[in-house]
Parts: C-alpha cells; sequence; structure tokens
C-alpha cells in the first residue's frame, strides 16, 4: 500500500494540481471580465482542449447571447492573463 506523501508528491498528482490551478485562473479572470455585465455568477469554465479551445458552461440561451458579445474581450483577457486560449464555446448547461 502507498503512503499518502508518496502519492501527494507523484507526478501524477503534481499534473492535477496544475491542471485544477489552470482551471481556477480561467476562472478567475472569466469572472472578473463578465462581472460587469452581471454573469460572472452564472457562467464557468468547463475544459481547455489540446488546441487550446476553452468551453464554459453559461445558464441559458439568453446570457449565451449576452456572454458571446463579450467574448473578443474575454479571450483578449485570458490571453494577457499567460493562457494560450485560441477559441471560446459556450454550452449551455441550466
Amino acid at each position: 500500500m502507498k503512503r499518502i506523501g508518496d502519492i501527494l508528491n507523484s507526478a501524477a498528482f503534481g499534473d492535477l494540481r496544475a491542471r485544477a490551478k489552470r482551471g481556477d485562473d480561467i476562472n478567475g479572470a472569466v469572472r472578473e471580465v463578465l462581472s460587469a455585465a452581471g454573469l460572472s455568477a452564472r457562467c464557468r469554465a468547463l475544459a481547455v482542449n489540446d488546441n487550446g479551445e476553452l468551453t464554459l458552461a453559461v445558464a441559458s440561451p439568453a446570457e449565451a447571447a449576452a456572454v458571446r458579445q463579450m467574448l473578443p474581450s474575454l479571450l483578449a483577457a485570458l490571453n494577457d492573463n499567460g493562457e494560450n486560449i485560441s477559441a471560446i464555446r459556450l454550452r449551455i448547461q441550466p
């Protein structure tokens, strides 16, 4: 049986921590940009694929339309924060 310290110091767990931190960083940048429009509480990052495409979950079609209007500034803010995001897709998840 492995000790918890060995697991926490493993490369696989380090990769998981790095991905979780990146997700937090992306969600923070998304919240910051969308807060001006009152959309930050109902939008969250789901995943970034290998091509750098970010998928965001929004709660309704109306909110998706509002977020679409802000995609250029959101994409710029994410890339200014050091993320390598090439595109943003929206997925409606009530």
